[in-house]
């Protein structure tokens, strides 16, 4: 429960429930000595998940039973389970271990609250619960629409989605107590709503969003549209908070004075997050959530955002889709990758001709773009002459020319190239091209290729 006071959270704590130890024998039937005594620690299982039911055998709700018998247990699912939905008939799925539910890649899976509860609760006496490859929906509650931790308890979002989940009075998404701890990798947290504050995320303990997007959630009656801190700490890293809305100027957070820790480079549409060179205060340029590949939906970004390329620092191999960073000359900032980029493919021709009163040169060749697009180039020479003896020199020099337009069908180009001192003359040369100014959403290219420099008559 959340206290009268619209930033503090109810601090309340359940009974210590009691801790059961499990143990196993060595194994036996070993078919060689051993070379020295060692110490075997209980493996953590893997648990498969067979069907789609609410509970009974071969549900998640079970399977989440069976785990809590072992710390670190591994939850997963039937292959033939990929990309379904398992819908929580019987209310909240209760964690009180270190749990991880880990979907398929690529489809995974959905866990919804048919509108009618909260998907999770993590409490006592060890709540560590992460999920991966999960997409959390149509949730509803009080207080956090998906999910609950109770104080200490600890949640973690990889590659996951929470999206269209409902409270009635604060944590639209996710609600935690005192000393909770709530991080963000990856993921997306979009579409939420809360009666008062809170909108994505409201609680008392540190967040921390790594390469992660909260955006389009609500929070009507007061503020915080995104996140809702009463204590703890607010850490980004290449993160978007924005588009959320809220009461005032609390869009997208309201915030009790909390230590902010921005690395890397991150977005807001406002300055209620906090202001920092870190943090760049403008509108991301999200497109709707939508299913671009992965195991969850995820928000777009397109070629004009201020996003794209945008992040420092990254850290993160993958973006929420499992796309690989980076894509182009930085990661993105965001859950999203953007990596549909248009690219040149440069020919060189074989042949160079020279005139040889001027030494000046005529290189030619082919430009293909992949999707409609124009470029500036830049086109050089380098030829090694022999002078006397065993003594050679260099020639070279560059010349710019413009692409107005090209596709997918070879467009003609040439430069004339003069030499920045000497001549050029007939023999072997290399020729390079490199494109110099290119449009947003495409990337650099170049070429070079031996060429054979012949006089003109």
């Amino acid at each position: 429960m959340i206290a009268a006071s619209p930033m503090r959270l109810a601090r309340r704590i359940l009974p210590a429930l009691p801790v059961v130890f499990y143990g196993c024998s060595d194994p036996s039937g070993l078919t060689a000595p051993r070379i020295e005594p060692r110490v075997h620690a209980l493996a953590a299982p893997v648990i498969t998940v067979l069907n789609t039911d609410d509970s009974g055998a071969g549900s998640l709700r079970e399977a989440v039973v069976d785990a809590s018998a072992v710390a670190g247990s591994v939850i997963q699912f039937d292959a033939s389970l990929a990309g379904k939905t398992i819908v929580l008939t019987s209310g909240e799925i209760d964690v009180g271990s270190q749990i991880t539910i880990e979907g398929p890649v690529p489809a995974g899976i959905t866990l919804s609250g048919g509108l009618t509860s909260r998907l999770f609760e993590v409490g006592p006496p060890n709540g560590d619960l992460t999920l991966r490859n999960i997409s959390l929906v149509n949730g509803r509650q009080s207080d956090g629409g998906a999910a609950r931790l109770r104080d200490g308890t600890k949640l973690t979002l990889d590659h996951a989605l929470v999206a269209n989940n409902e409270a009635t009075v604060r944590g639209g998404a996710i609600i935690f107590g005192t000393g909770a701890t709530v991080t963000l990798v990856n993921s997306t947290i979009s579409g939420n709503a809360a009666a008062q504050g809170g909108g994505a995320i409201s609680g008392d303990g540190p967040v921390t969003l790594r390469n992660s997007t909260i955006a389009f959630n609500s929070a009507s009656g007061e503020g915080g549209g995104g996140i809702e801190l009463s204590g703890g700490s607010l850490s980004l890293r290449n993160s978007v908070v924005a588009n959320n809305v809220g009461v005032g100027t609390f869009t997208n957070c309201l915030m009790d004075p909390v230590p902010l820790i921005f690395t890397g480079r991150n977005i807001s549409d406002d300055s209620s997050c906090g202001t920092d060179p870190d943090i760049v205060i403008g509108n991301p340029g999200l497109l709707p959530l939508a299913d671009n590949g992965g195991p969850t939906r995820t928000h777009a970004i397109g070629t004009s955002s201020p996003a794209l390329d945008s992040g420092a620092q990254c850290s993160e191999a993958t973006d929420q889709r499992y796309v690989t960073r980076n894509q182009g000359t930085s990661c993105d900032i965001g859950a999203f990758e953007f990596n549909d980029f248009g690219t040149f493919a440069f020919t060189v021709g074989p042949n160079v001709s020279v005139n040889a009163k001027t030494g000046v040169v005529t290189v030619s060749g082919t430009i293909k773009c992949s999707k409609p697009g124009s470029a500036d180039l830049t086109v050089t020479l380098r030829q090694t002459q022999k002078t006397t003896g065993r003594f050679t020199t260099i020639i070279q020099g560059a010349a710019a020319t413009t692409i107005a337009s090209c596709n997918a069908s070879p467009s003609s180009w040439s430069a004339v190239v003069s030499p920045a001192s000497g001549k050029f003359e007939t023999g072997a040369a290399t020729a390079a091209i490199t494109t110099t100014s290119w449009p947003a959403g495409f990337l650099q290219g170049n070429a070079s290729a031996t060429v054979k420099v012949f006089a003109v008559k």
